[in-house]
This record gives structure tokens, C-alpha cells and sequence, in this order.
């Protein structure tokens, strides 16, 4: 899998108050190098950002059915996170310095109604219902692939969650 930093891109409303509120993602402090599994991930969840949207990747069809695709099971937000942390619990990922995206936001859009509705919280790493599932199927699933160091910081990251 390679990808690249993310613009979250308000202003194609041609709108002047949403041009301050475009903003790139953070990736973490290196670039143009090769990610070993699941070095990525980690530094996922300790920063709460680093994973692609789904707009800024590219992958290799072999490791789509390498990780087994999608998750049926998990749907909402963080459905992204889910199929992305397979990957990179499985592969190495290229993680570019260049954009070559934008990931268009608008007050309609599925994370923009649950941000409303309370259920996710837009930002890195911060507590949510939606977080907390991901979380939660994270855990499960790193020990089923026998991902202890994922694991175990999946589970220290849950320790913060004790309102859900």
C-alpha cells in the first residue's frame, strides 16, 4: 500500500470562512519511506492519525484478498480504519511526502452527521462511541492475528474509555 498526507478540503465552497478550515492530516514525522507491518498501525493509534483515507491510496489487489477485503461485519465510521489496519497489520506501506488529493468535507456528509449526532468526534484520537467500537474490534482482531504489540496497545489505548 502506498499513500500520502490528506487535505481535508472545506473550501471548495468558494466560501472565505471555509478556507481557514482546510487542513492536512498529520502522518507522523517521516516520509518517503517503507513502513514494516504493523509499525504504521502503532503509530496510529498512538497519534490517532496516520492511516490513509480512503481517497489517498493505492494497493496492490493481491493484498486486498490477502487481508480478506472489507469487513462486513464492521460498518459506519472507522469502516476505512478497520480495512486499512488489516493491511497494515499484514504489509509494508509506502507513506509518501506528496498530496495528491482532496478529500472534500461538507456539513451533509456521513462524518459530518455523526459528528452532530454525538456519536463520533472529529479529531485525532479523541474519544467517541465510534472510536471506541474500532477499538474494540482492533483488540479482538490483533490477538486473533497474534499481533500482541498492537494488542496491548489497543488495550492501554481502551483504558481511557470509561464512559462507554
Amino acid at each position: 500500500m502506498a499513500y500520502g498526507p490528506l487535505l481535508f478540503w472545506y473550501s471548495w465552497t468558494g466560501r472565505e470562512a471555509d478556507k481557514a478550515r482546510d487542513f492536512i492530516s498529520g502522518m507522523g514525522d517521516e516520509y518517503d519511506i517503507i513502513i514494516e507491518p504493523p509499525a504504521a498501525l502503532l503509530r496510529q493509534i498512538r497519534i490517532g492519525e496516520g492511516l490513509p483515507g480512503p481517497c489517498s491510496v493505492t494497493l496492490r489487489s493481491a493484498a486486498v484478498r490477502g487481508v480478506g477485503g472489507w469487513e462486513d461485519s464492521f460498518t459506519g465510521m472507522y469502516e476505512d480504519e478497520v480495512f486499512f489496519s488489516k493491511i497494515c497489520m499484514r504489509y509494508p506501506t509506502y507513506l509518501m511526502a506528496d498530496r495528491w488529493d482532496l478529500y472534500r468535507q461538507h456539513e451533509n456528509s456521513f462524518s459530518a452527521i455523526c459528528a452532530r449526532s454525538g456519536e463520533y468526534v472529529p479529531g485525532p484520537a479523541l474519544p467517541s462511541r465510534s472510536r471506541y467500537g474500532f477499538l474494540k474490534w482492533l483488540h479482538t482482531y490483533a490477538r486473533k492475528m497474534e499481533r500482541d504489540e498492537v494488542a496491548d496497545l489497543v488495550q492501554a489505548e481502551l483504558s481511557k474509555y470509561t464512559q462507554f
